[in-house]
C-alpha cells in the first residue's frame, strides 16, 4: 500500500515545500552593500566634523585678530605723531627723505614728548608683529605667522605710497598670514585657504 507524502505546513498553513535559504553569494552581496552604506555615512560625518572644525578655527582667528587690530587702530588714531621705519626690540630708525614710506615698523608718540612712545614691529626671527612701549620695553606678540615684510605704509588719499611723509598722509596696515592665527592650519597655494589677510587704513588725529 502506497502512502501519500506529507507536506510540512508552516505558519497559517502555508507549505514550506520549494522554499530555499540565502546562498553565500546573496549574503556577500548584501554585506557589501551594507558596508558601502555605512562607509558613506561615516565619510559624510567625518567631512562634516572637519568642516565644522575649520570654520570654528577661522571664526576664532578672526575674533582674536580683529581685537588686536582694534587696539592698533585706536593707538594710531589717538597719537600726536608717528614715524615709519625699520624697528626691532632695541632700536628704531625712521625712513629717510625721498624714500618709499613702507617698512616693518611704526613708532607712535602719544604726546609731544618723543621719549614717550609705542612701537609696533615685525620680528624677522619669528615673523610675529610685536608691540612695546618706552615704559614697558618687553615686547608682546600682537599677531603671529606674518609673511609680508612691509606692514606699515604712509599713503595719500588715493592709496599711493608716498616718498615723503606729510601731515595729511594715511597710515596703511596690511597683515598677510601664512598660517591661520591660533592654529596649525597652513595657508597658501594648494591649501584649504589660499589667502588670509587683514588690511586697513587709519587717519592720524594730528601729525608733526
Amino acid at each position: 500500500m502506497n502512502l501519500p507524502a506529507l507536506a510540512i505546513q508552516g505558519p497559517r498553513g502555508s507549505s514550506r515545500q520549494g522554499e530555499r535559504g540565502f546562498s553565500l553569494t546573496d549574503v556577500m552581496v548584501a554585506s557589501t552593500i551594507f558596508l558601502f552604506v555605512i562607509g558613506g555615512v561615516l565619510t559624510a560625518h567625518y567631512s562634516g566634523m572637519s568642516m565644522y572644525k575649520l570654520m570654528q578655527e577661522k571664526l576664532g582667528a578672526n575674533g582674536a585678530t580683529r581685537k588686536a587690530f582694534n587696539i592698533l587702530n585706536t593707538e594710531i588714531r589717538s597719537a600726536a605723531s608717528f614715524r615709519i621705519g625699520t624697528g626691532s626690540a632695541t632700536a628704531f630708525t625712521e625712513l629717510g627723505v625721498n624714500t618709499a614710506q613702507q617698512a616693518n615698523s611704526i613708532q607712535l608718540y602719544p604726546t609731544t614728548d618723543t621719549n614717550n612712545f609705542i612701537r609696533y614691529y615685525r620680528d624677522t626671527a619669528d615673523k610675529a608683529l610685536k608691540r612695546l612701549t618706552s615704559s614697558a620695553p618687553t615686547p608682546t606678540i600682537v599677531a603671529e605667522a606674518i609673511s609680508n615684510t612691509y606692514i606699515f605704509t604712509c599713503e595719500n588719499f588715493a592709496g599711493t605710497i608716498l616718498t615723503n611723509r606729510t601731515g595729511s598722509c594715511v597710515v596703511g596696515i596690511k597683515l598677510q598670514y601664512y598660517q591661520l592665527p591660533g592654529s596649525n592650519i597652513p595657508i597658501g597655494t594648494g591649501k584649504y585657504y589660499k589667502t588670509y589677510q587683514l588690511e586697513t587704513k587709519v587717519n592720524v588725529r594730528a601729525d608733526n
